[in-house]
């Protein structure tokens, strides 16, 4: 029996000084299976949250644990017949210092979405998929997993009913099943039959081949720690790619798609990312452009910084407001320079151009070395500079 959406709103004070507040976005749903039952809680909070079970009395029902660790977690109820009215879940009001490792880990965990999604490591990962063997969900055979992925491009996907995140999923599973020419294989893990019947039924079933899993040792041979959690595999049963979480366009598109073959997408799902790719390279044309914009306004600021630097150093008196000359300077990766050719003085008398340009042949020698570049990508070996009097 599924629970609805609850809502806990708890202002208590204990004795111990400690505040109870709100938990938000609090659901929890409700499967049995053997002799226990299986609460999984869901809540937007990241520490010092607890929960408690509920009789038809009001009286708190023993669980194998009261901490919730988000984003899901299993409070494990030791009977099968019991009656459950609600569920409640608080915060404790943390200290000072964990208030600060709490703002710490958000800041982080925003920061790292706006870059790029967090890629967990599997160990799996460009390794065969590992030789299992399973039931049949339907006739309760004994199947072997790698005979389901030989010769074939597929998808494993690791699910439950009561997973609140393969919910979430399903729909995106389901446009997989559609748009893609993927041989796809659930393993329905922790669950009951009962339950994932319902669950099929409800939503639709997008598998070719589900796999029953009803005491994990599947899922803990392919490592599996939170559902969903999806595989992709190659005709020779080498994972592709390994995903923990929910699968959303972006994440297919970015990781799961570009290991496919053209003829195993759908004509729908070609054209489709092909507007993906025309958007993706102007994006990426855009962002050179602002990227290479950015190094010439370096790259100016530099040579203009050596350019005052060389000028405080030059001392001519005859010079007039409007003599100009090209200089032409070979530098190390230090500054220091190797060699300065100084010509085409607009000077009309050429004894004084020839001292002139003398004049700042010494200058460029005395400010010696440079001013250091503000990043790989704006030095040069090579400079030119238009050197002016005003």
């Amino acid at each position: 029996m599924k629970k609805l959406l609850l809502l806990l709103s708890l202002f208590l004070a204990s004795s111990s000084g400690i505040a109870d507040v709100k938990v938000e976005n609090f659901t929890f749903e409700r499967t049995v299976y053997l002799d226990s039952t299986y609460i999984i809680v869901s809540t937007d909070k990241t520490t010092n949250v607890k929960c408690a079970i509920f009789d038809k009395n009001d009286k708190p029902i023993r669980v194998s644990e009261d901490t919730v660790t988000p984003p899901l977690s299993e409070l494990i109820v030791l009977s099968s017949d019991a009656v459950i009215t609600s569920v409640q879940c608080w915060e404790q009001e943390p200290g000072l210092y964990e208030q600060l490792l709490e703002n710490a880990l958000l800041e982080l965990t925003k920061s790292l979405e706006e870059v790029e999604p967090i890629k967990l490591p599997s160990a799996l990962l460009e390794k065969m998929f590992p030789s299992i063997e399973g039931k049949d969900f339907y006739t309760d055979e004994t199947i072997k997993v790698s005979d389901l992925l030989a010769n074939k491009m597929s998808l494993v996907n690791v699910w439950a009913s009561w997973c609140t995140t393969c919910r979430k999923e399903h729909q995106m599973i389901m446009d997989i099943a559609k748009n893609t020419d993927l041989q796809l294989i659930g393993i329905d893990y922790k669950d009951t039959r009962e339950e994932a019947t319902k669950y099929l039924a409800a939503l639709g079933n997008p598998f070719d081949e589900i796999i029953f899993d009803p005491s994990g040792s599947i899922g803990m041979d392919l490592g599996v720690y939170a559902t969903p959690e999806t595989f992709l595999v190659n005709e020779k049963g080498v994972i592709l790619y390994k995903h923990i979480g929910e699968i959303n366009q972006k994440v297919w598109d970015e990781n799961f798609a570009i290991h496919l073959k053209p003829n195993q997408l759908s004509a729908e799902e070609q054209y489709r990312q092909l507007l993906a790719k025309e958007v993706q390279d102007e994006q990426d044309t855009a962002r050179s452009l602002i990227i290479e914009d950015q190094l010439n306004t370096l790259r100016s600021a530099y040579i203009n910084n050596i350019a005052a630097r060389v000028k405080s150093f030059w001392r001519y008196q005859s010079a007039e407001d409007d003599w100009t000359a090209e200089v032409y300077v070979i530098q190390d990766r230090n500054g220091n320079v190797k060699a300065v050719d100084v010509k085409n003085a607009n000077v009309g008398n050429s004894a004084l151009g020839k001292s002139f340009m003398d004049s700042i042949e010494r200058a460029v020698y005395k400010a010696s070395p440079f001013p250091a570049a503000p990043d790989d990508a704006v030095f040069d070996s090579e400079i030119y500079m238009l050197f002016s009097v005003n």
